[in-house]
Protein backbone atom coordinates (compact mmCIF):
# COMPACT_ATOMS: atom_id res chain seq x y z
CA UNK A 1 0.00 0.00 0.00
CA UNK A 2 2.95 2.24 0.92
CA UNK A 3 2.90 5.61 2.52
CA UNK A 4 -0.57 7.20 3.56
CA UNK A 5 -1.05 10.92 4.68
CA UNK A 6 -1.37 11.88 8.31
CA UNK A 7 -3.58 14.39 7.20
CA UNK A 8 -5.62 15.59 3.82
CA UNK A 9 -4.75 14.41 0.76
CA UNK A 10 -5.37 17.88 -0.55
CA UNK A 11 -1.79 18.98 -0.54
CA UNK A 12 1.87 17.48 -1.85
CA UNK A 13 2.79 15.01 0.28
CA UNK A 14 7.23 14.44 -0.02
CA UNK A 15 8.10 10.66 0.65
CA UNK A 16 11.17 9.86 1.26
CA UNK A 17 13.44 6.59 0.17
CA UNK A 18 16.80 5.19 0.02
CA UNK A 19 18.34 3.71 -3.02
CA UNK A 20 21.15 0.34 -2.04
CA UNK A 21 22.14 -2.72 -3.37
CA UNK A 22 24.80 -4.16 -5.33
CA UNK A 23 24.18 -1.51 -8.06
CA UNK A 24 25.26 2.46 -8.40
CA UNK A 25 22.98 5.02 -8.44
CA UNK A 26 23.92 7.01 -11.40
CA UNK A 27 26.92 4.69 -12.89
CA UNK A 28 24.25 1.19 -12.87
CA UNK A 29 20.68 3.09 -12.48
CA UNK A 30 18.71 6.20 -13.07
CA UNK A 31 15.89 7.63 -13.94
CA UNK A 32 14.40 8.45 -17.60
CA UNK A 33 15.49 12.50 -17.07
CA UNK A 34 18.71 11.22 -16.00
CA UNK A 35 18.35 11.83 -11.94
CA UNK A 36 17.96 9.99 -9.16
CA UNK A 37 16.54 11.91 -6.23
CA UNK A 38 16.15 10.25 -2.85
CA UNK A 39 12.37 11.44 -2.68
CA UNK A 40 8.88 11.75 -4.87
CA UNK A 41 6.41 14.17 -4.28
CA UNK A 42 2.77 12.71 -4.07
CA UNK A 43 0.67 14.92 -6.31
CA UNK A 44 -2.21 16.76 -4.46
CA UNK A 45 -5.49 14.91 -4.57
CA UNK A 46 -3.71 11.73 -5.45
CA UNK A 47 -2.87 8.43 -3.57
CA UNK A 48 0.55 7.23 -5.06
CA UNK A 49 2.88 7.71 -7.80
CA UNK A 50 4.93 5.48 -9.90
CA UNK A 51 8.50 5.67 -10.09
CA UNK A 52 10.86 4.21 -13.42
CA UNK A 53 14.37 3.56 -13.45
CA UNK A 54 16.23 2.68 -16.29
CA UNK A 55 19.82 0.64 -16.20
CA UNK A 56 22.81 2.62 -17.77
CA UNK A 57 24.64 0.71 -20.19
CA UNK A 58 28.16 0.63 -19.05
CA UNK A 59 29.96 -1.43 -21.17
CA UNK A 60 31.63 -3.65 -18.07
CA UNK A 61 30.44 -6.70 -17.12
CA UNK A 62 29.34 -7.25 -13.87
CA UNK A 63 26.88 -10.14 -13.95
CA UNK A 64 23.12 -9.70 -12.03
CA UNK A 65 22.95 -6.71 -9.68
CA UNK A 66 20.44 -5.66 -7.63
CA UNK A 67 18.50 -2.19 -6.43
CA UNK A 68 16.63 -1.60 -3.32
CA UNK A 69 14.51 1.24 -2.59
CA UNK A 70 13.69 1.26 0.98
CA UNK A 71 10.89 3.88 2.13
CA UNK A 72 11.65 6.57 4.97
CA UNK A 73 9.41 7.22 8.25
CA UNK A 74 8.12 10.85 8.52
CA UNK A 75 5.48 12.41 10.78
CA UNK A 76 4.04 13.46 7.37
CA UNK A 77 2.76 10.05 6.12
CA UNK A 78 1.78 6.27 7.64
CA UNK A 79 3.96 3.63 6.39
CA UNK A 80 2.34 0.85 5.40
CA UNK A 81 3.82 -2.30 3.46
CA UNK A 82 5.54 -3.01 1.79
CA UNK A 83 8.36 -0.71 2.65
CA UNK A 84 10.96 -1.60 0.40
CA UNK A 85 10.74 -2.52 -3.29
CA UNK A 86 14.15 -4.77 -5.69
CA UNK A 87 14.41 -4.52 -8.83
CA UNK A 88 17.51 -6.80 -10.35
CA UNK A 89 19.81 -5.52 -13.32
CA UNK A 90 20.99 -7.98 -15.52
CA UNK A 91 24.11 -7.13 -17.42
CA UNK A 92 24.09 -7.42 -21.35
CA UNK A 93 27.72 -7.14 -21.86
CA UNK A 94 29.95 -10.11 -22.70
CA UNK A 95 31.90 -12.42 -19.88
CA UNK A 96 35.80 -11.05 -20.51
CA UNK A 97 37.79 -13.79 -21.77
CA UNK A 98 40.16 -15.94 -19.45
CA UNK A 99 43.84 -15.44 -19.90
CA UNK A 100 46.08 -17.66 -18.64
Amino acid sequence: MGPKPTGSVEAPLTVKYNLIGSAIKWVDYRMPDGSAPDSVVIPAGKHSVALAFHAVDDGDFEGLETARLILFSDSAYILGTPLEASIGIEDNDPLPESRY
